[in-house]
């Protein structure tokens, strides 16, 4: 897809969760969770981005690779028997390209003719010529070359030696060294010494980094380092995944808000028309009332003028004589039938076809449609100063939205089913026969509790550290358990759950005999969870007080952790269908938490819906 000219690439993982690969021409990449972006925001209508589609959708990424010193990133993506490479480059003036095996140019996402290559669709791919970089260069001589083209050491690292210009100000910081000194005044030995040190410093910054943010009043992102920064004091935050710096510094700055939104700008475009039209009309609107307060004073006097030059227009054999100037300081003309009167600053006409009140009452007229004209654009104005303020207000939630979308930190249990049992044990279940094979081969440990219903088909759920659980996070656990399997869609009322312990569980067959996919053998008694009720409650729980996620479970569960919630049984609807509904009655409902209910995604509801269903309680 495309996303405000950012390639984002949706992944599947192998455990069955997704993800978004999110990069930028010279800019960035990073991984965000499927939930940060609108769907409704991404475009595939691109040429470049159909031409993505065409030939890399549903094929496997193999391997990524960076060029040695460079930002450029290589994915090695297998399409069947036919393999490709999709390179970013991240460099300025930098492309996104996609070559076959044979180094052809598949897909292009702009053409690039530069004095040292020439990108195009069907032509022989080129990297970039590279640069000097001092972690990757061993010759001394060239080092030093490359370091004395600064006019003064900021210029030396930065230019000469590619060192990013925020490393180089922090390593002449740390080091207290002059920069505005001339290297090409310092010896080779004084040079190298610097160097050596730039070099252990940059070391030190790959193999442990310390990536931190520096937040605005609103707690956006200003700045982010990969390091530790000592020239900033201690206004840098630590966090402990620089991906997730890089998303929250970069994807603010893609999005689209009120500053750039069409519909506002033009609501904004149409504002300033009725603004200018309606000083036109008011000022005409003025001056005609001007104009007919003047007639009103001087009515009798401007009537026998008129009346003046309505005869001389009329004579054919004889000249009447008008005045051209009066006492009242109007200057008259005639042109055609038309009679041009200019008093001062007021300028009017009469038709000399019309008698003179007739042409009054047309004054009248014209000040009565201006007034009207007038009301209306002020209407106008005004519903258009709702709608601006409505759209404000919208893009302000869609921020708000889009910021706690950003923020929310997505477990890694919650590409699962999951519940944290009330008394704080994690279960995980298995959304279909490749989690459930995941699970137990990868998750499941000795001291868990393996749950599955009573049937053939359904999710396995884990109770992590389950031995040690007690009654009533086993009894939350097989409510889970028995609700997502094949009981829901078959309408049962109520299902029997068994439970084991993790050593009890196996993927290895007796002798001579087969395990289909998604099959497990159990060994040693099993205990149980009997008459467990198709019903589950769904609802939405704050996260550190500000970050909303589903949670399902039994109804007392739900209730207990949420103020919004649903509950359903089995039924005949979609799980679209009920998840829309409920979401639509939520927001009717909790007006005050529109916000965190619209920071949802759609699809994290739908997810929770086991299967066909009705709503019992919203």
């Amino acid at each position: 897809y495309s996303f405000k000219d950012a390639l984002v690439l949706r992944l599947r993982l192998r455990d069955g969760g997704k993800k978004l690969l999110v990069s930028r021409p010279g800019q960035f990449i990073f991984l965000s969770p499927e939930n940060i972006i609108d769907k409704k925001d991404l475009v595939s209508r691109d040429s470049f981005i159909n031409h993505l589609r065409r030939i890399i959708r549903d094929c496997r990424i193999t391997d990524i690779t960076q060029q040695p010193c460079e930002r450029i990133i290589d994915l090695m993506i297998l399409c069947g028997d036919e393999k490709y490479i999709l390179t970013l480059e991240l460099i300025p003036r930098g492309v996104f390209v996609l070559r076959d095996s044979s180094n052809i140019i598949k897909a292009l996402n702009k053409s690039l003719k530069t004095r040292d290559r020439v990108l195009k669709i069907n032509s022989q791919y080129k990297y970039p010529p590279k640069t000097t970089n001092l972690y990757c260069e061993d010759d001394t001589s060239k080092i030093l070359s490359s370091f004395r083209k600064g006019y003064d050491i900021v210029r030396g690292l930065v230019v000469g030696l590619g060192v990013p210009s925020d490393i180089a100000e922090e390593f002449i910081y740390r080091n207290n060294i002059d920069k505005s000194t001339d290297p090409k005044k310092l010896g080779d030995e004084e040079a190298m010494k610097i160097i050596d040190r730039l070099k252990r410093f940059l070391s030190e910054l790959i193999q442990k980094p310390k990536p931190c943010i520096i937040l605005g009043e609103n707690n956006n992102v200003l700045e982010y380092y990969s390091y530790q920064p000592l020239s900033k004091g201690d206004v840098c935050v630590v966090e402990s995944d620089f991906n997730d710096v890089l998303r929250e510094y970069y994807l603010p700055r893609i999005k689209f808000f009120a500053e750039t939104d069409l519909e506002l700008s033009e609501f904004t475009r149409l504002k300033d028309q009725f603004i200018k039209d309606l000083e036109k009309i008011s000022l005409d609107h003025q001056n005609l009332i001007k104009i007919k307060n003047f007639i009103d004073q001087n009515y009798y006097a401007l009537e026998n003028i008129f009346i003046c030059y309505r005869e001389s227009m009329r004579s054919r054999n004889r000249e009447i004589a008008c005045p051209s100037r009066d006492d009242l300081g109007c200057v008259y003309s005639v042109d055609k039938n038309i009679l041009r009167i200019s008093c001062g600053e007021l300028l009017f006409e009469f038709d000399l076809m019309r008698d003179f009140r007739e042409n009054y009452v047309e004054i009248s007229k014209k000040i009565s449609q201006l007034e009207r004209g007038i009301e209306k654009i002020k209407e106008n104005l005004n519903n258009l100063e709702k709608k601006i303020l409505e759209r404000r207000a919208e893009l302000e939630k869609q921020r708000l939205v889009s910021e706690i979308r950003m923020r929310r930190r997505v477990e890694w249990f919650e590409r699962f089913h999951w519940i944290i049992t009330s008394e704080g044990f994690l279960a995980i279940g298995g959304r279909d026969i490749d989690q459930n094979e995941t699970l137990v081969r990868k998750y499941l440990e000795r001291d868990d509790l393996f749950f599955h219903a009573d049937i053939h088909g359904g999710s396995v759920f884990i109770l992590k550290k389950g031995t040690g659980a007690g009654e009533k996070s086993i009894i939350e656990t097989a409510h889970l358990a028995g609700c997502y399997s094949k009981a829901w869609s078959a309408g049962y009322g109520s299902i029997d759950v068994f439970y084991v312990s993790g050593d009890q569980v196996s993927k290895t067959p007796p002798s001579g005999e087969y395990l289909p996919k998604g099959s497990f053998m159990i060994y040693g008694e099993k205990k149980w969870v009997r008459g467990v009720k198709m019903i589950l409650g769904i609802g939405i729980e704050m996260v550190d007080s500000k970050y909303p996620r589903v949670i399902v479970g039994d109804p007392d569960y739900v209730r207990s952790r949420s103020s919004i919630y649903a509950i359903i049984t089995p039924g005949n609807d979609s799980s679209r269908e009920v998840a829309e509904k409920i979401v639509k009655k939520w927001l009717e409902k909790h007006r005050e938490q529109e916000i965190f209910i619209r920071s949802l995604e759609l699809d994290e509801v739908i997810r929770k819906i086991p299967g066909k269903s009705k709503i019992i309680f919203i």
